[in-house]
């Protein structure tokens, strides 16, 4: 933590080397949110940010949060998701509204600040550039078929480029397209291909003419290397680029990328391959999201006609530890409220219960393992010490929201690492003792259980099961997965 807070100290002190033509600025931000951001916009000083939580072990897609934060950091609202989860997401304004779109989809969603939901409209076009004479496109949706085309205003021909995913910029007339590895100069966009229809589109090979190519990577050997975007101040196109593991800020001259601007820290930013649609019809405003080496700083780079703002947030969010004795009470408790309350529990009552104990949600999704298709399902985690937590998960019904299976699941949140992995730390130590923790904890189950359900209808080592007409209980541990797991569910 003190080599973070020592970076930006670094940062700040910078400052008096910047370029004149161009202010840069460094703002910290203390917010308390679970999680770490992800796809994020600034506008109208406010920042529309998504989180995600993910447990790598227990759900394959992150549990995500939208929220609005004011300047300050202070959050102005959270707003439900009504849509499945995703990996990516597609955060974009139009016509001074946040739109998002879920990663290769067609849906657009746009939030109603003063209801705090998202309502589903007709689907956006992937314009990201837009002028008086020429639409830039880009269509991402297949994963065959990635292309840039420029489309003529007046007529409604289609000129295709070959850039993907490009970042569009206009400087004295001529069209500048960032990719992630180069810079193309479009003086005349008709001077290239009519694109053809999609049920006839094959991937184009590349006719671009070497006065077309301002800029194409040289640093293969550099770890790392991207451009994440270009912007204009003072009539100078300028190059926000990683290489080598830092941030630079360059110029291109005579085909070669100059380096103008260093920071002298482990700021990363990036460019998501989801993140398409946010076109700009000016130069003068664009917003990038950056990551750290330490999970609780990340960001957002602001660039606002000759202002270059990194303002990072620091997150002081951290997920509490409840302790052994608390959580077998939890679950005790809440076990025999669960089994003798079955045929009409519902979501409702389960999120009363599992928010009151401060539990951190990780997935509310559609689950394709879920045997039947028609049920949904959520889970909650609470840390019982700092490498072991209890992850319960509920199915339910869509419909009327009644649990239909109800899973304790104890594990370590992380993989089992390779013996070959020398590193010793504590989290090895814990898969290593991982028989002798687990195996107590079951015998605690199992007498609890008997004790409150009678003899077991079936039981092998590590595995024990009780039945009624209308519901059952097992009770199993798994040594090569590294979790004990109760599980109540309907017949």
């Amino acid at each position: 933590m003190k080599y973070i807070i020592h970076l930006f100290i670094i940062l700040l002190l910078m400052q008096s080397c910047q370029s004149k033509e161009m202010r840069i600025n460094f703002k910290t931000i203390e917010i308390s949110i679970p999680g770490t951001m992800a796809s994020s916009v600034k506008h109208n000083s406010k920042y529309y940010c998504y989180f995600e939580t993910v447990d790598k072990k227990n759900s394959s897609a992150p549990f995500t949060d939208f929220y609005i934060l004011n300047e300050s950091g202070k959050i102005i609202s959270k707003v439900p998701l009504t849509f499945a989860n995703s990996t990516e997401y597609d955060l974009y304004i139009r016509n001074d509204s946040i739109l998002t779109t879920p990663e290769r989809s067609s849906l657009t969603f746009y939030l109603d600040e003063n209801n705090k939901k998202w309502i589903k409209i007709p689907n956006a076009t992937n314009e990201i550039y837009k002028d008086k004479k020429y639409t830039v496109v880009v269509n991402n949706e297949s994963f065959c078929c990635d292309k840039t085309w420029f489309q003529d205003n007046a007529t409604g021909q289609k000129y295709e480029i070959k850039a993907e995913n490009p970042v569009v910029n206009k400087l004295n007339n001529i069209y500048y397209l960032t990719t992630k590895e180069s810079v193309l100069k479009i003086s005349d966009p008709k001077s290239h291909k009519l694109m053809e229809p999609f049920d006839q589109y094959y991937p184009t090979a590349n006719t671009l003419t070497e006065s077309e190519i301002e800029y194409s990577n040289d640093f293969s050997g550099i770890n790392n290397f991207a451009l994440i975007t270009s912007f204009v101040i003072n009539n100078q196109l300028y190059h926000l680029y990683s290489s080598d593991n830092s941030m630079k800020i360059g110029v291109v001259k005579n085909e070669s990328l100059l380096n103008v601007q260093e920071f002298k820290s482990d700021i990363f930013p990036y460019r998501s391959t989801s993140d398409t649609r946010n076109y700009i019809t000016e130069n003068s405003y664009k917003t990038v999201p950056f990551t750290t080496k330490d999970p609780n700083f990340f960001g957002i780079i602001e660039i606002d006609k000759n202002q270059f703002n990194v303002i990072t947030f620091k997150n002081l969010y951290r997920e509490p530890i409840h302790g052994e004795s608390k959580i077998k009470a939890w679950t005790e408790k809440n076990f025999e409220y669960f089994y003798s309350n079955f045929n009409t529990l519902s979501m409702d009552q389960i999120d009363r219960i599992e928010k009151k104990e401060n539990a951190l949600t990780i997935t509310s999704e559609k689950n394709s393992n879920i045997e039947e298709l028609s049920k949904e399902q959520r889970a909650y985690k609470k840390s019982e010490r700092k490498y072991l937590h209890l992850l319960t998960r509920y199915d339910y019904a869509p419909d009327d929201k009644s649990v239909q299976k109800i899973q304790f699941q104890w594990g370590f949140p992380f993989s089992i690492p390779s013996r070959d992995n020398k590193k010793k730390d504590t989290n090895e130590l814990l898969l290593l003792n991982s028989k002798s923790i687990f195996m107590k904890k079951y015998n605690w189950l199992l007498s609890f259980l008997n004790q409150k359900l009678g003899t077991p209808v079936s039981e092998e080592p590590s595995y024990s099961k009780w039945e009624t007409k209308t519901q059952s209980v097992e009770l199993s541990y798994s040594e090569r997965e590294a979790t004990l797991t109760l599980t109540l569910q309907k017949k």
